[in-house]
């Protein structure tokens, strides 16, 4: 049912597309120019409807319908879905009276008692009648689904179906007034009267609601169902029947009034989805020239612990569709073998149609003595179970064991397997007639719908049999799937077989019996039977030379694959007739061993006899059952056969496009690409076993070395601390005696020596003394000239004379003579002073960015332009280079024009500083007076970052497209460079982010196209760098 949905679905979906190609609808209209509800629309709308009405829960499913259909789509050439139709087979009408527990009645009833407005309750006479009091829905006790569908959410989609499908509000309102007054039917009673014989109708709640619902009286509701009126040659006769028969008459007018609505229902949902046909140019409609699809959902196989006419039914139309089936799938078989061009015999195939002669066959069937039972006054179950227990016994199909016969039961071996039926009811069942007196009653009725019902009703003719011109329900069923299945073989039939993991519809749980059982039952198991038949097993070329390469004299390599093709599927051949010669052998010795064994118990005669036995099976040829070629005996034989009857022999056949494989050779070719993988599993392990065992190995000997170093290490340092102590000592000691003997020397040393080693400290003393008193008065005298004392003329003298020692030194020849005289040409103190406060005085000024005070400064102390920052290296050139300043940057430039050379502690020139901090105007004048800057790398870039040129700093910091494109202008080739890392500026202004500008991006591929296919430190191309780092497009 889902899968009919589903498949549904699928058609209005491409049908609404060639509407909205052909430009017939907007892609946002859901009807037609006229405003109608579009036909694929209709036909999905008509699913919740049938549900409703035909749909119920059982056992295995909560929605699983409870009756056949087939859906006839039509399609345009185009692809448009133009009309349908509908057919129903065997509605379960049982279902009605009698449900088994976990099972429910028919969903229209749940969801129209759940969703009852207060307006509906009072207009059907229901005031707070819940599911509980009716006997419909009761017996049972199950009220809910398990697949969490609401019957309120059912019902309101039920009734939008409706009202798509062209149902009327009045002809929605009388629907839902004859389903509850089937439900009140239900709850309808009747007493026993002389003394069980005759009955009446309980004047109660139901009853009246049932009469006044169908618009009748109860006097006339009670007479039918109590009176049963026989229509004789010699007049009609009225009799009165019992309680029991009462029962049945009311269950029968449920089941009619029920059955016909549905029916009622389903014409006029054929009557809204059929589109005539618009007429050809020759006259008649195009119907015949349209595409159409017929999608079938019809009961599966079903048996139960009681399985009745229903039963039947279902099961004899699974038999009929699985023979189609069988045939089908053969037909396909053949098909592909006879185009795949590989050597075939006859396949045969299970068939199934003893089992259908024996259900329809003509008067031996069982629905034909069904039938006759059904036509005669005097047929009744009984005569109907002894006539089918003498016409069909002697049939293979057909079983009526001794403990069946007194319960009238039987069984029939279906393909499924063996099902016992059950005869109570089977002519009632059959006839499917209301009783002449009800069909009088619903005639007299006032209410409109009813009388619409008039064609649907299946009446009871003279005498209560069925008339000539009404069929039994077995025989129009039977005519319905002739019908069907001459559809079917007009047509290319695709089957969908849908298995239910359990019964709990629960997720993650797997019965392995109940899969078995769907698989038997859906004829997926005879089917497989049909196709192991022949050669189960197939595979394209392709797949089977990358599945089994590794079994022939090829490597992995399987581009010529025809030739490589035929080599492989030569080898497999051999081999597998090799296995199959080595198994015969065995088996040949095992038999002779036994008859050796037999022979030393027997007698003469027997050992000749045995004897005789043994050569004729030497002499016998084995012969290939499956092919019906003979199978050589040697290798020279088998080499002398044909390429095509080899591999018959071994069971496998090459085709077209595929390898077809039996199933004895699959499973030996299996084994053996088992074993070879096996064996090469084996290897790889073995290999990869013995490098862990030697990293393993080579991490300890590296540990251990290091440990032995390290131990080494610790006594070796033990060895150095022990002689650095033992030096010690012999230092200490050695020191102390020397000390002794020194001071043992100076104290008998002369008081002259004493003497004179004072006067010579004291001469030193006083030459130092003088030098520095010389240049302290010289730091503080005007620094217009030198005033010379008497030293410095005795200096001045002594230069003239050529004794002149050194620039601005003078010395004597010996110790006592006149001291060193040192002339200083460099700055003042005050000088240094000075200057050292400008210098502070400029830093803060470039700190607070008041550049015009820092120039004025620079310009009164040249020399502050070239000093450079303490910590940083930077010059004020450097500085000002950071802001985009026209005139104080040309000012200092003027000042020092070598800073655009000079490098700060980061190895950065002026103008990285620039590139690094968006500024346009040094950057420029930069390039025009110093375009070499533009080449040089970073000295020392701090941390990961790779320094680089000009152009690197700029893409680095996400700079302007002014900044780059001067950059560029100045070297196009610069775009090609890396830096230190060997990231090229495209990958360093990529990792900017979502601030790149695309403008810039494009400048530098179209700059250097071949940055789109290099790499970066970390191996990501530019697009990579662009999608890591989220670059947002323009």
């Amino acid at each position: 049912t889902v899968t009919t949905k589903i498949v549904l679905n699928y058609f209005a979906m491409l049908s609404r597309h060639s509407a909205i190609k052909s430009g017939e609808i907007g892609e946002d209209d859901d009807d037609d120019s006229d405003g109608r509800a579009r036909v694929e629309q209709q036909v999905l709308d008509s699913n919740p409807i049938l549900e409703a009405f035909g749909n119920a829960r059982t056992i295995r499913n909560d929605n699983s319908s409870r009756f056949g259909k087939y859906i006839d789509i039509r399609f345009t050439s185009s692809g448009k879905l133009t009309g349908a139709s509908i057919d129903t087979y065997l509605l379960e009408k049982v279902r009605l009276i009698h449900q088994t527990e976990g099972e429910r009645n028919f969903h229209v009833f749940y969801q129209f008692l759940g969703s009852a407005s207060e307006d509906d309750r009072d207009e059907y006479f229901l005031g707070d009648m819940q599911l509980e009091d009716f006997a419909l829905v009761n017996q049972s006790g199950t009220y809910d689904r398990r697949d969490m569908v609401s019957d309120v959410d059912m019902h309101a989609e039920m009734m939008d179906a409706m009202a798509m499908m062209g149902f009327s509000s009045d002809m929605i309102r009388d629907i839902m007034r004859l389903v509850v007054a089937v439900l009140y039917a239900g709850n309808m009673t009747f007493t026993e009267t002389n003394n069980g014989e005759t009955c009446i109708l309980d004047e109660n709640e139901a009853s009246l609601a049932v009469a006044s619902l169908l618009g009748f009286s109860y006097e006339e509701l009670a007479a039918s169902l109590t009176c049963r009126v026989l229509f004789l040659r010699e007049g009609n006769i009225t009799k009165e029947l019992n309680s029991r028969q009462a029962y049945k008459a009311s269950e029968a007018l449920i089941k009619s009034i029920y059955g016909s609505n549905f029916d009622y229902i389903v014409q006029v949902i054929n009557q809204s989805i059929h589109q005539d046909q618009p007429p050809s140019r020759h006259g008649r409609g195009n119907r015949d020239q349209s595409a159409y699809i017929g999608v079938l959902d019809i009961f599966g196989f079903e048996t139960f612990e009681i399985n009745t006419f229903e039963q039947l039914c279902i099961n004899y139309t699974n038999e009929t569709l699985q023979q189609h089936f069988n045939k089908h799938v053969f037909k396909m078989e053949q098909q592909e073998y006879e185009r795949e061009g590989i050597l075939w015999k006859f396949i045969s195939f299970p068939d199934n149609q003893d089992v259908l002669d024996l259900i329809d066959m003509k008067r031996v069937g069982i629905l034909a003595v069904l039938d006759e039972q059904c036509i005669v006054e005097w047929g009744s179950d009984d005569k109907f179970v002894q006539q089918l227990y003498q016409r069909c016994g002697p049939h293979d199909r057909f079983e009526a064991t001794p403990q069946q016969k007194p319960y009238r039961k039987f069984s029939v071996d279906h393909y499924a397997g063996l099902v016992e039926y059950s005869t109570e009811e089977w002519v009632e069942k059959n006839k499917d007639q209301l009783p002449a007196a009800s069909v009088e009653l619903l005639q007299s009725s006032d209410f409109g719908h009813v009388g619409k019902l008039q064609s649907f009703v299946r009446a009871e003719g003279a005498g209560g049999r069925g008339s000539v011109a009404t069929k039994s329900v077995g025989a129009k069923f039977s005519e319905q799937l002739k019908d069907l299945r001459s559809r079917i073989d007009a047509t290319a039939p695709h089957y969908i077989r849908c298995l239910k993991p359990n019964d709990e519809l629960l997720p993650d749980e797997f019965d392995p019996k109940q899969i078995v059982e769907q698989l038997r039952y859906s004829g997926v198991l005879e089917a497989v039977r049909v196709s192991r038949a022949g050669y189960p097993t197939r595979y394209p070329h392709g797949q089977f030379m990358s599945r089994y390469y590794m079994l022939g004299d090829l490597g992995q390599d399987g581009t010529k694959r025809n030739k490589d093709m035929l080599q492989l599927v030569t080898f497999i051949a051999k081999h597998v007739w090799e296995e199959d010669i080595k198994r015969s052998q065995v088996r040949d010795a095992v038999t002779q061993s036994q008859i050796m064994s037999q022979r030393k118990g027997s007698g003469t005669y027997l050992r000749k006899e045995l004897s005789k036995k043994a050569i004729h099976k030497k002499k016998k040829k084995r012969m290939n059952a499956q092919s019906n070629i003979e199978i050589p005996e040697t290798e020279e034989e088998f080499e002398r056969l044909d390429f095509g009857t080899r591999c018959a022999v071994a069971g496998l056949q090459l085709g077209r496009t595929k390898v077809f494989l039996r199933r004895e050779a699959f499973d030996r070719i299996e084994s053996l690409r088992v074993a070879i993988l096996g064996k090469s599993a084996r290897v790889i392990q073995a290999k990869m076993r013995g490098r862990v065992q030697r990293l393993r190995y080579f991490r300890l000997r590296k540990a251990t070395i290091k440990c032995q170093a390290i131990i080494r290490y610790f006594l070796a340092n033990l060895e150095v601390i022990r002689a650095r102590k033992k030096a010690r000592r012999e230092r200490w000691a050695s020191t102390t005696i020397q000390l002794a003997y020194r001071r043992y020397k100076f104290r008998n040393l002369g008081a002259d020596r004493k003497r004179r080693m004072i006067d010579a400290a004291v001469t030193l003393q006083s030459f130092t003394r003088g030098s520095l008193v010389r240049i302290h008065l010289e730091d503080i005298w005007p620094s217009d000239g030198v005033k010379l004392g008497a030293r410095a003329r005795e200096a001045q003298a002594l230069a003239r004379s050529g004794s002149l020692v050194g620039e601005g030194t003078m010395t004597g020849v010996g110790l006592g003579g006149p001291a060193p005289v040192v002339i200083r040409t460099g700055p003042t103190l005050e000088e240094i002073a000075a200057l050292e406060v400008a210098s502070k005085r400029m830093g803060k000024y470039l700190k607070e960015e008041k550049w015009d005070s820092a120039i004025a400064l620079m310009e009164v102390h040249e020399k502050l332009a070239e000093q450079q920052e303490e910590g940083t290296g930077m010059l004020p050139l450097h500085m000002i280079a950071q802001h985009n300043l026209h005139t104080a940057f040309e000012k200092t430039y003027k000042l020092f024009p070598a800073g655009e050379d000079k490098f700060d502690y980061e190895g950065r020139l002026p103008i990285h500083v620039a590139a690094e901090h968006d500024a346009l105007v040094p950057l420029k004048s930069l390039l025009a007076k110093h375009p070499e800057g533009a080449d040089t790398m970073m000295l020392r870039p701090t941390g990961r970052s790779g320094g680089g040129i000009p152009l690197h700093v700029a893409c680095r910091t996400n700079a302007s497209g002014a900044v780059v494109t001067a950059l560029l202008s100045c070297n196009f080739n610069s775009a090609k460079r890396s830096d230190a890392n060997g990231d090229l500026p495209v990958h360093l202004l990529l990792r900017n982010g979502t601030d790149v500008s695309g403008a810039v991006v494009q400048a530098l591929l179209d700059t250097y196209p071949t940055a789109a296919t290099r790499a970066d430190m970390y191996g990501d191309l530019p697009l990579s760098v662009a999608l890591k780092h989220e670059c947002k497009p323009e």
